[in-house]
């Protein structure tokens, strides 16, 4: 009976693992910290941000739509007199949300390509182009972890520039597998 079980744990492991994306519908979940830079001075500074996102695998090489809700945020400060030096503190919320193409490099190490457009919600309205460059780590076909550096510009009620390094977990499920 136990040499009957060790065979088929060795068997099950010797078998090759699925590492492809064709046909899955993921789900991202990621932290990460920004700089934000913006033409309204009190919302320069560092945030933390957190993201929520989908993919969807298309085609039969690795590519993806991704789209995400981020939201950072951070202290801010104000001077409300200049003369006394007193200040005022308070939070600044960021809502982003931003989808594009992310294209695959590799098996179980992946680089990735993503192309985006981002738009701004809170605290302006904004709009503009996000790319970005990440690092895949495949634990199973349904599961891998990543790193991600993403820089955006953002044009509307104000000029912001934004560039944030995050990691997360994307899972998968191959619903739209033919």
């Amino acid at each position: 009976m136990l040499a009957a079980s060790l065979s088929l744990l060795l068997l099950a492991a010797s078998q090759d693992v699925r590492l492809d994306h064709r046909g899955a519908v993921g789900l991202l979940l990621g932290v990460g910290g920004l700089r934000k830079d913006a033409s309204v001075p009190i919302e320069n500074s560092w945030r933390g941000s957190v993201n929520v996102g989908v993919t969807f695998a298309f085609g039969y090489r690795e590519q993806e739509i991704v789209i995400v809700a981020s939201t950072s945020m951070t202290r801010t400060e104000v001077i409300v007199n200049a003369m006394t030096g007193e200040r005022a503190y308070g939070f600044g919320i960021d809502g982003i949300l931003w989808g594009g193409y992310r294209t695959y490099f590799g098996e179980e190490w992946k680089t990735f390509v993503d192309l985006d457009l981002s738009v701004g919600v809170v605290p302006g309205f904004t709009a503009g182009p996000r790319v970005g460059i990440g690092l895949m780590r495949e634990l199973s076909s349904v599961m891998g972890l990543y790193t991600t550096l993403h820089a955006q510009l953002g044009f509307g009620s104000a000029l912001v520039f934004r560039a944030e390094l995050a990691v997360g977990v994307q899972l998968r499920s191959f619903l739209l597998e033919d």
